[in-house]
């Protein structure tokens, strides 16, 4: 059986249009709307940030933190930060914008920082004070955990030993931990090492 051509321009047509519509689904299930290619929603994020003094007992001596603070972010956005100081805590819920979570999971990817090798110090020698910083990091699966020190320098233009990425990375967390923390962020000085 012969098909007449108004028959084989039809079904020409209606592949077409299946074809379109699966198409546009699938390209549409890999956007956010905006045409920009939407991140797999699926990192999750601890971060510590601990201000640490020597203490002496007596002839041992040792690290404490004088103040903790943490946040953990969840793939949806939710965070919880929790700040403790001696006897006095804080614990605070909010929301992070997607698009500032997207930027974090984006500089994580683009970076490489799961399968970078980092040969940190989880202590400053010769200082008495110095903040500790823990991010640990889940991504599609992967998880990673990173701990580094930064001593309270004297001059802040002076070159950092921490790797700018770290440094990059401390600032965008900092920046989100400090709104429900209740303080202002000065995300200018914090960048200065990167340069």
């Amino acid at each position: 059986m012969i098909l007449s051509k108004k028959a084989i321009f039809a079904l020409l047509i209606a592949t077409i249009a299946v074809v379109t519509i699966f198409a546009i689904q699938i390209i549409s299930s890999y956007t956010d709307g905006s045409g920009a290619p939407q991140l797999e929603r699926s990192i999750s994020i601890q971060f510590t940030r601990e201000e640490m003094r020597r203490v002496s007992f007596g002839v041992v001596e040792r690290f404490a933190a004088e103040k903790v603070e943490s946040i953990s972010i969840q793939p949806d956005g939710r965070a919880l930060y929790i700040m403790q100081q001696g006897i006095n805590s804080v614990q605070k819920e909010f929301n992070i914008p997607r698009d500032r979570l997207r930027a974090i999971e984006s500089f994580i990817r683009d970076t490489g920082l799961l399968d970078l090798t980092l040969n940190l110090r989880d202590e400053v020698e010769g200082s008495d004070t110095f903040t500790r910083y823990t991010v640990t990091t889940i991504l599609d699966g992967k998880s990673r955990s990173i701990r580094w020190s930064e001593g309270m320098r004297a001059d802040e233009f002076a070159p950092s030993d921490v790797p700018p990425l770290l440094t990059r990375l401390r600032c965008m967390l900092m920046q989100i931990m400090s709104e429900p923390a209740g303080y202002e962020f000065d995300m200018g000085r914090c960048l200065q090492g990167l340069s």
